[in-house]
C-alpha cells in the first residue's frame, strides 16, 4: 500500500466532493438514465487534474470537455480523460458543448469571476474550486449572478468541514 500524504488526501478527497456537490439535484436521475451526466472541467493544473481523476471513478458522470489556456496544462487534463474535447478558452468550450450539465472551475482564483459568470449566463451548474473569487466584489458579483439563476451553483468549501483544520 502507497504512502498518502495529507495533502494529496485532501486534495482527491475535495474533488471528489466536488463532483458530488455539483450533482445532487440531478444526481437521482442520472443514477437510472442509461447515459452519465456530461460534465466539463475548466482549469487542469493540479486542482483540476485531482477532480478529473475523482470524476472519472464516478458512473453517474462523464468527462466531455477538459479546457485551460496553457497547452501544457490542457494536454495533462485530457491525459486523464482522453474521450473529453480539449478547449484552449472557456467561451469555447461553452459555446461547443451545448449538452455539458455541469463545470467543476478549478482555475486561479482570480478567473473565477468571469468562468462563473459566463456559465451562469448559459444555463449551466457550476461546482467553482475555492476561494470562490479574488475581491469581495467578484463573490459579489457571482452570489448575485447565481441567485438570480436556475441553476446550481456550488463553491468548494468542503474541506472546512474536515476535522483536521477544526
Amino acid at each position: 500500500m502507497s504512502d498518502v500524504n495529507r495533502r494529496e488526501f485532501l486534495v482527491q478527497a475535495a474533488g471528489a466532493l466536488g463532483a458530488v456537490a455539483i450533482l445532487p439535484a440531478v444526481l437521482p436521475a442520472a443514477m437510472i438514465l442509461a447515459d452519465a451526466l456530461p460534465v466539463a472541467v475548466i482549469g487542469c493544473g493540479r486542482q483540476g487534474r485531482a477532480m478529473l481523476d475523482e470524476l472519472q471513478k464516478l458512473t453517474a458522470a462523464k468527462v466531455v470537455a477538459v479546457c485551460d489556456t496553457d497547452p501544457k496544462a490542457l494536454a495533462q487534463g485530457q491525459r486523464r480523460a482522453p474521450e473529453a474535447k480539449a478547449y484552449a478558452t472557456h467561451t469555447e468550450l461553452i459555446e461547443k458543448e451545448k449538452g455539458v450539465k455541469g463545470v467543476f472551475i478549478a482555475t486561479p482564483t482570480h478567473e473565477h469571476k468571469q468562468i462563473a459568470l459566463d456559465l451562469i449566463a448559459a444555463g449551466i451548474n457550476v461546482y467553482c474550486e475555492a476561494p470562490l473569487a479574488h475581491t469581495v466584489e467578484d463573490s459579489r458579483a457571482i452570489a448575485t449572478a447565481a441567485l438570480g439563476s436556475k441553476v446550481i451553483f456550488a463553491a468548494g468549501l468542503e474541506g472546512r468541514s474536515n476535522p483536521v483544520y477544526q
